[in-house]
């Protein structure tokens, strides 16, 4: 046996032997590595979905906690303030507070019987989205005939022989999952809380109600595998809200569902992930995933275990058919490399020798190699350039791999307006009261100058983040500009006259002149500007002024106030620049 057949049998052999080991060891690694990657993407994603229905949860019980405190608020007024002034107060202020609450269907401050109005048992202020998709205020559920004293949902926070000198176990209360029997015959539940006197006496409850609507399709819209199913259970009373899997299952009782019945509830939220192996549905082996969110709500799927075997045996077979077909090809290659390699062995050992030379003045010449023949040689320089090629092309697709860009926009935070606006009516609440020094009255006009100020810089910051993303257009149409004109004179009348400023609107256009331009942009401009001269005009007048020259319109605007230096005027379309006079007082944002 010469070395030629010994070196093939050799490198066979070895090939062969490290190929089984090798093999053997993927096969397990890689189906344990998919396994983890795949229960760690499902576990990943119904975490994800729970945080979410947290966000929901968590919301309704910060709003229900704020309009708590307006609801004691408003009782404390009711001592110095007549409930003539109180009412309407009252109702504006929850049609504006819901009106930037889109989440809810409505909510309320139910007060104990007689206890706001001691002639009126029932003192409950609602309100709610009606079908034109507006905030609607009634006192139609301040009746006997609804008696929301005795409704499950009062009594669930506030039994009647509770002690009202005595505070609660919890300052939050969930109500059990029912149907809106009142009003939109939804699937809902409710939040309550507490509202307090000054000695933390419970006078009553404030209420937001939730749909569950949108929460139950977003539930059953979740996919995980093509053929996985999912469900929303209420832990308190077991009441099952969504389930894809057996949908008339809906609104019962967990204990009906026989899959369902034994699966583990008795757990603290934001604990990991809960599975159950092996479950038959309907002679199909299932697992499911299940995880309890902050309000007692659980979040489960249900994936078909041939689903999740699948991706991981087809992955593992595709590993195993690639590998042999690798290696096989290998060892084939070998052969046939080394069988010809053997060859022109000696011829180009002699070529090499000969192409190496020392001169007479012993300096090395080396000559290249010309080697005309096609064979061995030929394939290996070949295969070279050709691995050359491919990893140009290789590092061409990366670096175009590496120039992509993401984008991420940021919007402002409704948990930043709801306050806002929360503390601009309290300064409005505060302002009916007549009682207090001359210094507490500019005190609380100066909180809302400087609550208003914020509120437009927010305002500024959502409209530059909508110039950013590209998402800021223009909507034009043909517009009356009399129309337009006559409203902002409406409005800016009645301001000032609350400023005690003169007004002047002297608009000399023909009532059937139109533009064709953005009508909310045009409104904008003109409100924002008559705005500024309210703001910086301590007395005086305000002047609104439109004409038509040169076939343009022309608006001017001018006042008494303080007035623009030359050095602001310089910075006016600086970016962020905002100087604000008042009061004899500046700030700058």
């Amino acid at each position: 046996m010469n070395i030629k057949t010994r070196i093939l049998i050799a490198v066979f052999l070895l090939e062969l032997l490290g190929y089984g080991i090798l093999l053997f060891y993927t096969h397990k690694t890689n189906k344990t590595s998919l396994e983890n990657v795949r229960e760690r993407q499902i576990q990943a994603a119904i975490a994800g979905n729970a945080n979410r229905i947290n966000h929901l949860t968590n919301l309704m019980e910060h709003k229900a906690i704020e309009l708590a405190k307006s609801g004691e608020l408003f009782y404390q007024l009711k001592n110095t303030i007549p409930l003539e002034q109180i009412e309407p107060a009252l109702k504006s202020f929850l049609i504006d507070s819901f009106t930037f609450f889109p989440e809810s269907i409505g909510g309320g401050l139910w007060y104990e019987p007689n206890i706001f109005d001691k002639q009126k048992k029932y003192y409950g202020p609602y309100v709610f989205w009606n079908k034109d998709k507006h905030v609607e205020f009634t006192w139609d559920l301040s009746s006997t005939g609804y008696d929301y004293h005795s409704q499950s949902w009062y009594l669930e926070a506030l039994p009647p022989d509770w002690d009202r000198k005595q505070a609660r176990p919890s300052n939050i209360y969930w109500t059990v999952p029912y149907w809106d029997e009142a009003g939109s015959k939804a699937l809902m539940m409710t939040v309550d809380t507490f509202m307090k006197d000054t000695n933390g006496n419970i006078i009553g409850l404030a209420t937001i109600d939730w749909s569950l609507q949108e929460m139950t399709q977003f539930v059953q819209g979740i996919s995980i595998t093509k053929n996985s199913k999912t469900f929303l259970i209420d832990t308190r009373s077991n009441l099952i809200l969504a389930n894809n899997l057996y949908p008339p299952s809906v609104m019962s009782k967990r204990e009906n569902v026989y899959w369902l019945k034994n699966l583990e509830t008795n757990f603290s939220q934001g604990q990991s992930i809960k599975t159950a192996n092996k479950i038959f549905i309907e002679d199909t082996l299932y697992r499911i995933y299940y995880l309890k969110s902050n309000a007692g709500l659980l979040l489960g799927v249900v994936i078909p275990e041939e689903e999740l075997n699948q991706e991981i045996e087809q992955a593992t077979k595709q590993a195993v058919v690639n590998g042999a077909i690798i290696i096989t090809l290998f060892i084939i290659g070998m052969m046939i490399l080394l069988e010809i390699l053997f060859r022109p062995f000696q011829k180009v050992k002699e070529l090499i020798s000969n192409s190496i030379k020392l001169t007479n003045g012993q300096t090395l010449d080396i000559k290249p190699v010309y080697y005309p023949a096609k064979n061995e040689f030929t394939s290996v320089i070949d295969a070279i350039n050709l691995t050359y090629n491919q990893i140009n092309q290789y590092t061409t697709e990366i670096e175009k791999a590496n120039k992509a860009k993401t984008i991420f926009l940021t919007t402002m935070s409704h948990e930043i307006l709801t306050p806002m606006n929360a503390i601009l009516g309290y300064t409005q609440l505060l302002g009916l009261e007549k009682n207090f020094p001359q210094e507490h009255i500019e005190t609380i006009h100066a909180i809302d100058i400087s609550g208003r100020h914020l509120l437009e810089l927010l305002n500024d910051v959502l409209d530059i983040s909508k110039i950013e993303s590209g998402s800021m257009q223009l909507f034009c149409e043909n517009v009356f500009i009399f129309d337009l004109l006559d409203t902002i004179n409406q409005t800016f009348k009645i301001r000032c006259k609350q400023m005690q400023l003169n007004w002047h609107c002297n608009v000399n256009i023909p009532t059937d002149y139109s533009a064709y331009t953005d009508k909310a942009k045009i409104s904008q401009i003109l409100i924002n500007l008559l705005g500024n001269s309210i703001k910086f005009t301590q007395s005086g007048k305000i002047t609104l002024e439109c004409s038509i020259i040169n076939s343009g319109l022309h608006v001017a605007i001018s006042d008494t106030g303080t007035g623009i230096t030359q050095e602001q005027q310089e910075n006016l379309f600086t970016p962020f620049f905002k100087d604000m006079q008042v009061n004899n007082m500046v700030e700058l944002a």
